[in-house]
């Protein structure tokens, strides 16, 4: 084998490792996309109960008179409030409560379910008034190299920015002209697209997060520096490699 086929096959094995460089991007732009970027019309959709969803269920008695006294008056040990945690929605979309059974919730809106426990629970409690909420609400955050978290909504309202703030911003390379998300409205996934790089665009901080959201910030890939990092052990191999056979070669 001559010092041409060396080279050759050590060149093959680079072009082919070049391929895997960037091998890390999270839902990148596609080349030829089956998607379209929705425009988004700022209205707030309503969420809706999904299976997976962990619901905190409190019921009080006497049309919730007792809770609006506990807010001045009670200790949360008199609380007279019937409450519970710890229902997670199956993946048929259903609940086992207590007395009632199993119930089928999903694609309910909080109050829809609200209503239908206290019209049940009012055989056995006298005029119940029911509070329910969901406690495991997060969205997940892409910031730019595939850098990913999970991010509990704990307060209603909470905007594209603050999540952005929480999640620790835009990180190394990210383009923040370029930030999507993902929503899943009347079982359909929606992809909206972000531009938060100038002040012009401040409305788009406002934007309010919802339950399961996924947030992606495209990043510039820097494929040159990628490449040389990817390609520096075979560059060394094949120094090696010509340096032996120039040893061997004049032998």
């Amino acid at each position: 084998m001559n010092s041409k086929q060396i080279i050759f096959g050590v060149l093959l094995i680079l072009t082919s490792s070049c391929g895997v460089y960037n091998s890390n991007k999270l839902l990148a732009p596609s080349k030829d996309p089956s998607y379209t970027i929705s425009s988004y019309d700022g209205q707030t959709t309503v969420e809706k109960i999904q299976p997976g969803d962990e619901l905190m269920i409190k019921i009080f008695p006497n049309s919730g008179e007792q809770a609006l006294l506990s807010i001045a008056a009670l200790s949360e040990e008199e609380n007279p409030a019937v409450q519970a945690t710890g229902f997670v929605v199956n993946p048929t979309g259903e609940i086992n409560l207590p007395l009632l059974g199993r119930i089928s919730v999903q694609g309910l809106r909080l109050e829809e379910l609200e209503a239908q426990l206290a019209e049940k629970l009012g055989k056995i409690i006298q005029a119940p008034y029911v509070e329910i909420t969901i406690v495991n609400r997060r969205v997940l955050l892409f910031n730019g190299k595939a850098a990913g978290q999970v991010i509990p909504l704990k307060n209603e309202g909470t905007t594209l920015m603050e999540t952005l703030a929480i999640g620790g911003g835009v990180k190394d390379f990210g383009k923040s002209n370029e930030i999507k998300v993902f929503r899943q409205e009347n079982g359909q996934r929606k992809i909206y697209e972000f531009d938060l790089s100038e002040m012009n665009q401040l409305k788009n901080t406002d934007v309010i997060i919802k339950n399961r959201d996924i947030i992606v910030i495209n990043h510039n890939p820097r494929n040159v520096q990628n490449t040389l990092r990817e390609i520096g052990p075979w560059l060394s191999i094949l120094t090696s490699g010509l340096a032996i056979f120039s040893i061997f070669s004049k032998l």
